[in-house]
């Protein structure tokens, strides 16, 4: 008994002593705007506040009973009463430190604002007429994908899928343009790996025979049966409702008729694209991107790869050196520190691939407004030529801010 009160006076006053000094670390954290600052550890000082809090309660302890204290100390360590005593505190103290957060949050969050304000001014000024460009180019892509779309006739499997597949495409743009220019240029080059994609789609229905994109459509089918199962495996977990036996049943339903009209390599990844690669016994993504004739642009898929995938890679990618006092850092949020020149401009370059191959799909199956179409084309196409000017001109001044360091052809 005579412990256990010895046990919570100690707690009661490190407890005491930590709350007393938390609203000072607090402030300091809500202040700083929850950013990592390498020179204030501020989550640091809270843990030795907390050891310092029961240094002191052990020399208080001491002072009032130097012969007997040691035995008492030394009786709760072994049977883990401190443990107990530092969760609780830490709980009291987590409560303490959430309530004040929640109450400054608004705060916080219209300070946050105005720094992703500064910094989007900071973007348009160095790559503002580049980006209009970008606009303007993804919004011709629209016109004439909502031409073919309002054509008023009915639209074969194989423009359903182009469409489709091109509309994707125009919304990934926009993705990619949204990143760059708000200073995720990581997540920018991540997104334009996922428009390469359906560029080469787009490119390799338009190349290929209408069971082709048949195919590709009812491949959804196999797909949707893969993302059910998942979703059956964990739905417990996840606390969601599984679905029932009449809609697993007609899923499988589904993915066993294609599979009977299809043939069984529809199981397999990419199977819709089987035919166009007789004799293999898989079919990748590689396999598509030489078949559409960008194999070339390899090397910048695999750069996006980096910044989707988890790898040691991305990590050496994901620091820069060129902050203000010279040390590396790792990026965790938006940065002006980065070049979307590239990325950009390939951005458009894909959604012109993606257009020009819904184009010429449409007119294989009609004339139907042709000579708008292709004059749509042509004014696309400058603007490729010249807003690669454009960002180029863009990246340069930034290279000169000093917002990276490697060259043009680097």
């Amino acid at each position: 008994m005579e412990i256990k009160k010895g046990l919570s006076h100690w707690a009661t006053a490190a407890i005491s002593w930590l709350r007393s000094h938390t609203p000072l670390w607090l402030s300091g954290l809500v202040r700083r705007g929850l950013r990592a600052a390498a020179e204030a550890p501020q989550l640091d000082r809270l843990d030795r506040a907390a050891a310092t809090a029961f240094d002191r309660v052990f020399c208080e302890g001491m002072a009032k009973d130097p012969e007997g204290f040691p035995a008492k100390w030394q009786k709760l360590l072994d049977e883990g009463a401190f443990d107990d005593l530092y969760d609780s505190a830490a709980e009291e103290m987590a409560t303490k430190v959430y309530g004040s957060l929640r109450e400054s949050a608004p705060r916080l969050a219209r300070n946050l604002r105005r720094d992703e304000l500064r910094l989007a001014r900071r973007m348009r000024r160095v790559w503002g007429r580049a980006d209009i460009a970008f606009q303007a180019n993804n919004y011709l892509g629209y016109e004439l994908g909502a031409h073919i779309a309002r054509s008023g006739k009915q639209h074969s499997p194989k423009m359903v899928a182009l469409l489709g597949a091109h509309g994707r495409a125009l919304r990934t743009a926009s993705e990619v343009r949204q990143l760059a220019m708000s200073g995720f240029h990581a997540g920018a080059t991540a997104r334009w790996r996922s428009l390469h994609e359906l560029s080469v789609l787009v490119c390799v229905l338009n190349q290929a025979d209408e069971v082709i994109s048949e195919r590709y459509l009812a491949y959804a089918r196999i797909e949707q049966l893969r993302d059910l199962k998942h979703f059956q495996q964990h739905a417990e977990a996840l606390k969601r409702r599984p679905f029932g036996p009449d809609e697993v049943e007609l899923t499988e339903q589904q993915a066993a008729e294609t599979v009977e009209r299809w043939g069984p390599e529809m199981k397999k990844e990419n199977g819709w694209a089987f035919p166009l690669f007789i004799g293999q016994k898989r079919v990748t993504f590689v396999d598509l991107e030489s078949l559409a004739g960008l194999s070339y642009l390899r090397p910048f898929y695999r750069l996006g790869s980096n910044h989707i995938h988890s790898g040691s890679r991305a990590s050496e990618l994901n620091l820069t050196d060129l902050t203000p006092h010279g040390t590396p850092a790792i990026t965790v949020g938006a940065s002006v520190f980065g070049d979307i020149a590239e990325t950009c401009h390939g951005a458009m370059i894909s959604v012109h691939q993606a257009t020009e191959a819904l184009v010429s799909g449409f007119l294989n199956e009609s004339t139907d407004g042709g000579l708008d179409l292709l004059v749509g084309l042509k004014a696309q196409s400058r603007f490729i030529d010249e807003s690669g000017e454009l960002w180029g001109y863009a990246a340069d001044e930034a290279r000169a801010r000093g917002w990276f360091s490697h060259g043009p052809d680097d």
